[in-house]
C-alpha cells in the first residue's frame, strides 16, 4: 500500500512498538505523542531535549497541566524511556500537520482486526462521510448530532467542508479511548464539539433539545445480550422491546428519528442486510418507516468501500419532511 509521508513515519514508529506493546495500545501512544507535537511546539521542543525518565514525567504532567483526559486512557510513566525517546525522534521527522482526523487515523491504523470485529468499529472513509454530508440540508446555526462519534471524524469533515461558522456539533461515544481522542482533536480543530463530561453522557447532559440533523456510522453487526427498549413512541410491532441483534440497526434508525426536529433529517450507515432480512421484526420496522414516510432515499454502496470490512453497506437517508415517495440507488 502506498503511504503518505506521515504514514511512513507512523508505520516506522508502530514497528518499533511491535512485539513490545499490544497493537491497540500502540495507537494510543502514538496518538498522544502526535497531539503534543501539534498542540504545543514549545512542549515538543522540550521533549526532544529531555532524556531518561524525565521524558515520561514531562508527558504525564503535560496532560495534567493542560487539563486533558489523556492520562485516563494511557499514562506514559510506565513506558520504557529509551523506547519513548526513539518514538519522539521518528515522529519529529514526520511532516505532521493538522489535517483531517489525524489522531483518529493513527488510532485506526494501529487497531487490531480482532478488536475491530468484537466492537464492530469500522472508521468511515472520507468519501463516505462527504456522501453523508451531502445528504443533509445543513444551515447556519443548526445542531448536528453524531451518536456514534468515534474520534469525531464526521464532525471534523463537516467543519472543514461547510462555510457556516455557528454549527453546534454534539457527539456521543461509548469507547473511552475514541471519546478522549475526539475531545483532543476538537482542541486542534477549534471545533464547537460537545461530548459530555464522560463517555455516554453527551445525550443525557447536553441534548435536552432536538437536533436539526443526525449523521452516524453505528457499529456493524454489534451483538447485544439484553433487551433494547424504545422510548420514542415509534411502534414497530414488537411491544417496544427487541432481544435480537438482527434488529439493532433499526434501533439506531429510531434513535435518529427520535432526536431530529420536525423537518429535520438524518443519514445512517447500515449493512445492506437491513434491506432484506425477513424476520417479522425487520419487516415491521421497514413497514413502519415506509408508512410514516420517514425515508428520503437509500443508497447502496459497493463492497470494500470500508477497507477494514467486506460487509456491503448502505446509506439510509431519513427525514420528518412531507414526501410522497423515496428513491433507491445501487
Amino acid at each position: 500500500m502506498k503511504r503518505t509521508y506521515i504514514e511512513s513515519h507512523i508505520f516506522k514508529a508502530f514497528s518499533k512498538l511491535n512485539g513490545i506493546i499490544p497493537q491497540d495500545e500502540a495507537g494510543i501512544i502514538l496518538s498522544g505523542l502526535v497531539f503534543i507535537k501539534l498542540y504545543s511546539l514549545a512542549a515538543w521542543e522540550k521533549l526532544k531535549e529531555l532524556n531518561g525518565y524525565s521524558i515520561n514525567l514531562y508527558i504525564h504532567d503535560f496532560f495534567i497541566n493542560e487539563n486533558l483526559p489523556f492520562n485516563r486512557i494511557y499514562d506514559f510513566e510506565g513506558l520504557d524511556s529509551e523506547l519513548l525517546k526513539a518514538l519522539i525522534i521518528i515522529l519529529d521527522e514526520a511532516d505532521i500537520s493538522i489535517r483531517r482526523d489525524v489522531l483518529g487515523e493513527i488510532y485506526n491504523f494501529c487497531k487490531s482486526d480482532d478488536n475491530r470485529k468484537i466492537y464492530g468499529e469500522h472508521y468511515t472513509p472520507y468519501n463516505v462521510v462527504k456522501l453523508l454530508l451531502n445528504a443533509l440540508d445543513i444551515k447556519e446555526d443548526d445542531i448536528l448530532l453524531d451518536p456514534c462519534a468515534g474520534t469525531g471524524r464526521m464532525l471534523m469533515v463537516v467543519k472543514d467542508t461547510l462555510p457556516f461558522k455557528n454549527i453546534t456539533f454534539i457527539g456521543q461515544e461509548k469507547n473511552p479511548i475514541a471519546w478522549t481522542l475526539a475531545q483532543m482533536s476538537a482542541l486542534l480543530y477549534d471545533n464547537n464539539l460537545k461530548t459530555g463530561s464522560s463517555p455516554q453522557d453527551a445525550l443525557q447532559q447536553i441534548l435536552d433539545i432536538s437536533a436539526n440533523h443526525v449523521m452516524m456510522n453505528p457499529p456493524f453487526n454489534f451483538l447485544i445480550s439484553q433487551p433494547v427498549f424504545f422510548h420514542n413512541g415509534l411502534d414497530i410491532g414488537v411491544d417496544g422491546q427487541v432481544e435480537v441483534a438482527a434488529l439493532l440497526g433499526f434501533t439506531w434508525i429510531q434513535l435518529a428519528l427520535h432526536y431530529i426536529k420536525q423537518n429535520g433529517d438524518a443519514a445512517v450507515i447500515l449493512p445492506q442486510t437491513s434491506l432484506s432480512m425477513q424476520r417479522k421484526e425487520d419487516v415491521a420496522a421497514r413497514q413502519m418507516l415506509i408508512e410514516n414516510k420517514y425515508i428520503e432515499g437509500i443508497i447502496c454502496l459497493p463492497r470494500g468501500i470500508f477497507p477494514s470490512t467486506r460487509i456491503k453497506p448502505c446509506l439510509w437517508i431519513l427525514s420528518k419532511k412531507e414526501k410522497n415517495s423515496f428513491y433507491i440507488m445501487d
